[in-house]
């Protein structure tokens, strides 16, 4: 029984790992020690990052003398991007205005490019009808603060058009007497 939990507990604490990794800036000089780079780089494959992290992880590795497995790295990120590289991947990363940087290899290239292309035109016609509709609301918000500005000045002349007024007709004060 302790035979076959092994594996699976390796996986669990890796992924664990590797999750603190891929959250952080950086990686700690024990990061850089003990990474499984096969799996950074499946991990890194399947969120859809560029091969450039590689160079990321070289130079922060570098401070501690830790140089990646490049090879291994490598490997595991184009297991990984077998998994990103799909229609439905390509519309959700469409869909979020993201810039598309090409991480597909050729093969799977078009089906992602295919939802990556449908995914952008909703984006951009929600974002065109948001803008307008933004810009909508303001100009009701300015007309409204304009004739409301009005009305406060016609309020206040009328009101101290009136007070002259009164104070021309006021009778003087009478003389006391007594």
């Amino acid at each position: 029984m302790e035979h076959r939990l092994a594996p699976l507990l390796f996986l669990v604490a890796t992924a664990v790992v590797l999750a603190a990794m891929q959250g952080c800036a950086t990686l700690s000089e024990a990061d850089c020690v003990s990474a499984d780079w096969a799996i950074m780089g499946e991990t890194d494959g399947q969120q859809g990052r560029p091969l450039s992290e590689l160079n990321r992880y070289r130079s922060q590795c570098a401070e501690f003398g830790v140089e990646p497995d490049s090879e291994a790295y490598v490997q595991g990120r184009e297991r990984g991007v077998t998994v990103f590289c799909t229609h439905t991947n390509g519309y959700r990363e469409g869909r979020s205005g993201a810039r598309g940087e090409p991480v597909c290899p050729v093969a799977l290239e078009p089906q992602f490019r295919s939802g990556f292309d449908l995914g952008r035109a909703v984006y951009s016609s929600l974002s065109q009808r948001n803008r307008r509709h933004r810009h909508s609301r303001h100009r009701r918000h300015s007309r409204h603060h304009r004739r409301n500005r009005h009305r406060r000045r016609s309020r206040r002349h009328r009101h101290s058009r009136h007070h002259r007024r009164n104070r021309r007709h006021s009778p003087l004060p009478l003389p006391r007497l007594g």
